[in-house]
């Protein structure tokens, strides 16, 4: 069926569609007519609406911790989802409490300790809590931009009460590696981890991701997750000729101005319309 959408920024949400409804980077296997799904990270809630147009009956709830971004996401889930769906705008974290949030009105937003020019205050949720609700959990999506490096090992064995997984995993540049502890965490908790390498880099952006999507398999389970560095040319027109049938024009402009951080060349720019 159709969607009405309204969306902050072009790049990203481009980016995401691609790899949402084409991709299907968060689809996975149920028998329960009712799963417990959660989304960390739902940002507009593209996820959000994928999933529940996969399991209808599934209880989800979403954290979006961007006040900004939160109102798409709660005009998203009104327009385009039926259902039980739970939205709370909250940090996932380690405690409940307090943070500052750092966002860029796109799916680059993050928490941060302390508080800084244009930062906002923002409630966090402690991640044993959440999960501590839940006998069972059918799948747990993580997409909370290296938060995780905190958040995976504070679960501890609440995560076995996880059946699948996907996590993106943010490496950021000028910080250690936690890459081994937290896949020790998910070892520990009874999954079972293969890496898949895609994508390539270019430009001055370093930021790795790790997509990961885990199947159950009988009383085994298994992680798959993708690598993917950020790439720092794409073209838009690419996407846009898979993402919508029949054929639109779609005019969009974008407010990134430095080309360095335009990946999808939508800057404003004369450079970009040579």
């Amino acid at each position: 069926g159709g969607m009405s959408l309204r969306v902050p920024d072009a790049a990203s949400f481009l980016s995401s569609w691609h790899e949402i409804f084409l991709e299907d980077i968060y689809r996975f296997q149920c028998r329960e007519r009712e799963p417990v799904i959660i989304d960390f990270g739902a940002n507009i809630g593209l996820s959000v609406i994928f999933l529940k147009r996969l399991f209808p009956d599934a209880k989800l709830f979403a954290y979006e911790a961007d006040p900004y971004i939160f109102r798409f996401l709660e005009e998203k889930v009104s327009r385009n989802v039926s259902g039980s769906v739970t939205l709370c705008r909250e940090a996932v974290w380690t405690s409940d409490g307090k943070l500052y949030f750092q966002g860029d009105r796109a799916d680059g937003g993050r928490i941060i300790r302390k508080k800084e020019p244009g930062t906002v205050e923002v409630r966090t949720a402690d991640i044993r809590e959440i999960l501590g609700r839940f006998e069972k959990i059918a799948f747990l999506k993580m997409d909370i931009e290296s938060a995780e490096r905190e958040v995976i090992p504070a679960a501890g064995e609440l995560l076995d009460r996880v059946e699948k997984i996907f996590v993106e995993y943010h490496s950021p540049v000028g910080k250690g590696q936690r890459l081994a502890e937290l896949l020790g965490c998910l070892e520990k908790a009874g999954f079972r981890v293969t890496v898949q390498s895609i994508g390539s880099v270019s430009g001055g952006l370093w930021e790795v991701h790790i997509r990961s999507a885990i199947e159950y398999l009988g009383a085994a389970r298994r992680m798959n997750i993708r690598y993917k560095i950020q790439r720092g040319r794409r073209i838009a027109g690419n996407i846009l000729a898979n993402c919508f049938e029949p054929p639109v024009v779609l005019l969009t402009y974008h407010r990134i101005a430095v080309l360095a951080e335009d990946p999808y060349q939508l800057a404003v720019t004369p450079e970009n319309f040579r």
